[in-house]
């Protein structure tokens, strides 16, 4: 199956993309209100539970969120001011900080993980684990066709 080139006589797949992924962080918003997060502030939180010592450059987190670095940094502020994560120089690299975990936010990991679970649940509704698995390969392609993009034009 190729993609048809015009966006006028194609089917809207970039409108179904795009309402997908509002109502996805939105549901999932709705799941974190009891803990106080936002989806952005949860996308945050597993990035940082899935890096190495729970910890990353606030340079590489803000560009793995696809925000700018105002939204970033203000995302990070409202953590950091929650105790979930802190920011310091980067022992490594003195112009840049690293973020980290806190106690507080490590402690939120398993919660967190389980309302996206149970979204991934809801949303493959009745897809095989083939079709799943097919669809998830398929977005992952798109994601970084749209990142390199980007990433020629910047």
């Amino acid at each position: 199956m190729t993609a048809n080139n015009s966006f006028r006589t194609s089917s809207h797949i970039l409108g179904d993309v795009t309402l997908l992924g509002r109502l996805i962080q939105d549901r999932i918003g709705t799941l974190l209100d009891p803990h106080g997060l936002t989806h952005a502030q949860a996308v945050a939180l597993v990035r940082l539970w899935r890096s190495p010592n729970g910890s990353m450059s606030q340079t590489k987190l803000i560009s793995s969120l696809a925000v700018s670095r105002a939204t970033g940094t203000q995302l990070l502020h409202d953590l950091e001011s929650r105790d979930l994560v802190t920011r310091e120089p980067d022992p490594g690299d003195a112009r840049s900080n690293l973020v980290s975990l806190t106690p507080k936010g490590s402690a939120l990991e398993s919660d967190v993980l389980a309302i996206f679970d149970r979204v991934d649940g809801e949303i493959a509704g009745s897809l095989s684990s083939a079709d799943w698995d097919r669809l998830a390969g398929s977005l992952t392609t798109m994601t970084e066709r749209v990142r390199a993009s980007k990433d020629l034009d910047g």
